[in-house]
């Protein structure tokens, strides 16, 4: 866009870089709907933005971590991601509230660039890809005995131990359990009175082991069989992890877990509703040392959550409908190559130093959905123009990483 300063700055660097790339553990949006860890993609693979090439790993000296009600999103300072600068944004002087923003406005920036209060678009919802229905009876059970119960080490019987709402256990437990004849439940009291439900079927129980580990739960999953089971399945086994762990607190709803990886699932499971989470740490530790997380929705998530999935047990289910209706359900929206995204805020961005391996690849259309954000690659130019630019350059090294 402007020769006259690519010439004066052609020989002030002896080294340039290209590169551009993102940590392990950003979860990278698949064509079926699933989500996949950057650090495992390969070749090949076919995210919603067409087919993966050029993958490729390496080791930096910093990262820059960028957070906002969508989660998070680290990689280098050199990572491209299309936003909306705050600057840019327009106000209606009689009303006071903000314009709509337009895809007019969507401009690239890297990690450096962008600032706090700058807008990220965020993908809403995902794609689903419904390859077979296991019933409600199964996807309740699962999430009831993953969030509540345990299988026995030994495989002998399933248990869930209540020291509340024992009426609503009691009937998920013989109603989930009776897609056997003979499901085979039992009812006992410990010595502090709380109620122990246990189920000896073994058909029941080698299901279950499936999906779940037994004994103690250290590290949880969701099942992978929930990420392309029916919508219908999803949303009973949803009900019922919030209907077991979750809570109102305030004005949002939240679950506060020892697993990360069982919150990630559930964060993802929720945007195929449509639903934005956010997933924080807070300051308290886990039998492995490390911190507890917390995944919250509020305002209009939380909405979408009362309309789309609610609670099963009544006292929640009521409690939540007083949150909504004092909720603030507004929300900013932005049509940007046809598709539809969210326009969320940049609440804070941090710098670490270190040596740090990161991870990139190219997609067809030089786009994919990284941590819910679209995000850009280090081919979204024209190769001639790349071609064009980096030859005006005159370093005494050059490295092209791809």
């Amino acid at each position: 866009k402007d020769p006259k300063r690519l010439v004066s700055i052609r020989n002030k660097f002896g080294l340039v870089i290209l590169d551009e790339c993102l940590t392990a553990g950003t979860q990278i949006l698949m064509l079926d709907g699933s989500t996949k860890d950057i650090s495992k993609i390969k070749n090949g693979e076919v995210t919603t933005f067409g087919k993966i090439s050029n993958k490729f790993s390496r080791i930096t000296d910093s990262l820059i971590s960028l957070r906002g009600g969508w989660g998070w999103i680290e990689g280098t300072k050199t990572h491209v991601l299309p936003f909306i600068p705050r600057k840019s944004m327009k106000k209606n002087l009689h009303t006071g509230t903000w314009y709509r923003p337009t895809k007019n406005q969507v401009i690239y920036g890297t990690l450096s660039e962008i600032a706090p209060n700058d807008f990220l678009l965020v993908k809403e919802d995902v794609c689903h890809t419904e390859k077979y229905s296991i019933g409600k009876r199964r996807s309740r059970l699962l999430a009831l005995i993953a969030c509540d119960g345990h299988i026995e080490k030994h495989l002998r019987c399933i248990q869930v131990g209540i020291i509340k709402d024992k009426e609503w256990f009691l009937n998920e437990m013989y109603n989930n359990t009776s897609f056997e004849n003979e499901p085979d439940v039992r009812e006992s009291r410990c010595k502090r009175g709380d109620l122990i439900i246990r189920c000896h079927s073994e058909s029941i129980i080698k299901y279950l082991h499936q999906h779940i580990p037994a004994g103690k739960k250290k590290v949880l999953y969701v099942p992978s069989i929930m990420e392309n089971t029916a919508l219908t399945d999803i949303k009973e086994y949803l009900q019922v992890v919030f209907d077991t762990e979750g809570g109102l607190c305030g004005s949002q709803i939240s679950i506060t877990m020892s697993t990360p990886e069982f919150l990630f699932g559930i964060q993802h499971l929720l945007k195929k509703f449509g639903i934005i989470s956010r997933v924080i740490s807070i300051k308290r530790k886990n039998i492995l040392g490390k911190n507890y997380l917390r995944l919250a929705m509020a305002g209009y998530d939380a909405f979408l959550f009362y309309i789309k999935i609610g609670f099963s047990m009544e006292r929640k289910q009521a409690q939540l409908l007083t949150v909504i209706k004092r909720a603030n359900k507004f929300v900013r929206h932005v049509t940007y190559k046809n598709v539809k995204y969210r326009c969320m805020r940049v609440i804070s961005k941090t710098t670490k130093k270190g040596d740090y391996k990161v991870h990139d690849f190219t997609t067809e259309k030089h786009l994919f959905i990284a941590n819910n954000v679209l995000s850009s690659n280090c081919h979204h130019c024209a190769a001639s123009t790349f071609t064009d630019v980096v030859s005006q350059l005159n370093p005494y090294y050059l490295y092209g990483l791809t």
